[in-house]
């Protein structure tokens, strides 16, 4: 590499690489302990959480160790379900008991943002997190507002080949969701305004 010093971190207990139409094979083969320049690597470890450190809480520092041991597999699995059960963990069995169980009674204190603050769900794709929103939203209590994006054909031709239903229906990375707020519901964030004398850039609404 031209004598130029190249620094990586990483922690190899992470989901392999994602390959395109892709086996375990080519998910392994993808990885840099695959690569023809691993051997040439200098590898160091670190071996202290200073996070649960220096802050001295003693669980912080047993779930860490509990995770290192679950990327080793060491960490048993129950035999007739070959899953990993963790004491700090639950297993629900609908988005309905999550919701419930990650925001309870979230009609009485959608309003407490200290609350919401220590709380999140994490999914793997946007349109989960979407369903899940709009099932939250609904729950909390008030008049929902709707503020809707184009959703209409310029050559009255092909409307009929693209109703309104269908375009609402089209959500995409670049193409902005219809926005149904509620007053009191969290927070929405402006990042890109094009009316220049209205509201900037990062304006919380």
């Amino acid at each position: 590499m031209g004598g130029a010093t190249v620094a990586l971190d990483g922690d190899f207990r992470h989901t392999v690489p994602i390959v395109t139409r892709d086996t375990p094979a080519d998910q392994i083969n993808a990885c840099l302990k695959d690569s023809y320049i691993w051997h040439h690597v200098e590898k160091f470890s670190l071996t202290t959480n200073m996070q649960s450190h220096i802050q001295g809480d003693l669980s912080a520092g047993q779930f860490a160790n509990k995770l290192l041991q679950i990327g080793d597999g060491k960490f048993p699995e129950d035999p007739s379900t070959g899953l990993i059960i963790m004491q700090c963990s639950q297993i629900v069995h609908s988005p309905d008991e999550i919701l419930s169980k990650v925001y309870p009674n979230i009609q009485q204190n959608f309003k407490d943002q200290d609350r919401f603050s220590h709380r999140v769900i994490l999914a793997r794709r946007n349109d989960v997190v979407e369903k899940l929103n709009v099932t939250i939203q609904k729950q909390l209590p008030g008049q929902e507002y709707a503020y809707k994006s184009i959703d209409c054909i310029f050559n009255d031709d092909e409307a009929v080949q693209y109703p309104t239903e269908f375009l609402n229906s089209i959500q995409t990375p670049d193409l902005q969701a219809h926005n149904f707020l509620k007053v009191g519901a969290p927070k929405i964030l402006l990042f890109r305004n094009i009316d220049a004398p209205r509201l900037c850039n990062g304006t919380r609404l």
